[in-house]
């Protein structure tokens, strides 16, 4: 939100669209706590009821899940603002690799290779946060500093 990425890049793709943005600093940190779900619920709650105030009774045609952290509760937001369409980043960057892969062959391969994850941050921590997101244990470790952007 502070660097209003996606209003610049939606202005940029889409001029005719209107993007109004909605922060929500605390459920980051809610969701690494490994919050409850009551607690999840009620802060997402809380945003969704701020973003209604400030579209003034007007319904979003879409909502966009900015940050990694909220398809974890993605559901919550749907619950939170019914009939809404909610645009998820995994399945928006899934789709968006199988056409690009689709388009650059050269990156076929005949066998899947082993699955390796890599983090900046701590890796028990992000294992544990990303072990839910993917659906089954995953074990991340540090990126070597060499290989860092």
């Amino acid at each position: 939100v502070r660097t209003a990425a996606f209003v610049h890049e939606i202005g940029k793709r889409a001029p005719e669209v209107t993007t109004i943005q909605q922060a929500c600093p605390a459920l980051v940190r809610l969701i690494e706590a490994g919050a409850m779900e009551d607690r999840l619920r009620r802060a997402v709650r809380r945003y969704a009821a701020r973003l209604t105030r400030r579209l003034d009774g007007v319904r979003p045609d879409a909502v966009i899940l900015g940050c990694t952290h909220y398809p974890l509760v993605e559901p919550l937001f749907a619950e939170a603002l019914p009939g809404i369409e909610i645009l998820s980043q995994p399945e928006i960057t899934a789709r968006s690799l199988v056409a690009y892969l689709g388009r650059h062959p050269e990156f076929a391969e005949d066998e899947q290779g082993p699955l390796r994850f890599y983090t900046t941050g701590r890796a028990a921590q992000v294992s544990a946060l990303a072990s839910r997101f993917f659906g089954r244990a995953v074990a991340f470790v540090p990126l070597p500093e060499h290989a860092r952007l």
